[in-house]
């Protein structure tokens, strides 16, 4: 697989999480990358996570893309003996540049999300909103004998995604 992804991560208050892609340009025989992808959370009073992702990605000069697969982690190794699980729900797919926004979904390790149309083709700069809601996100942290705290800590892209 081609890997001309570089993402840079940056957490701001646990509100705004953006990582930006980038790849040479400018022939025509250039791969498919993300230009961009962005991910805001808003975290609820009782643990739920709410993330709407927008993703701007560049088809390049490949052929024949139907669209894109987004796979998120479904489960972290917490310890030893105890994983643990994320649960996701609400899940929306949009395009506000046209393409489409039909998804499937599917659990293999993780949940694969699979936006695009089998019946038709894709190609140049698209943008995808892809949101979800995810319980199970948040640790529980003792930081001493009276105090605990919760903390996100997060993988935004997952280890599926070249």
């Amino acid at each position: 697989m081609r890997k001309r992804l570089a993402l840079f991560a940056a957490l701001a208050a646990v509100a705004l999480l953006a990582l930006t892609g980038c790849s040479a340009g400018g022939s025509s025989s250039d791969p498919e990358h993300v230009d961009s992808f962005a991910i805001d959370y808003t975290i609820a009073g009782d643990g739920l996570v709410h993330a709407v992702e927008t993703i701007k990605y560049d088809f390049g000069s490949t052929p024949d893309r139907h669209g894109i697969q987004r796979f998120l982690e479904s489960h972290f190794t917490h310890s030893a003996t105890q994983d643990r699980v994320y649960e996701y729900s609400n899940i929306r797919v949009s395009s506000p540049t046209g393409a489409s926004a039909l998804f499937s979904t599917a659990r293999q390790e993780d949940l694969l999300i699979q936006v695009g149309n089998q019946n038709a083709t894709v190609g140049g700069k698209q943008t995808y909103i892809v949101s979800y809601d995810v319980r199970g996100a948040l640790n529980d942290t003792k930081t001493s004998e009276d105090t605990a705290l919760e903390e996100f800590y997060w993988n935004a892209t997952g280890t599926e995604w070249p």
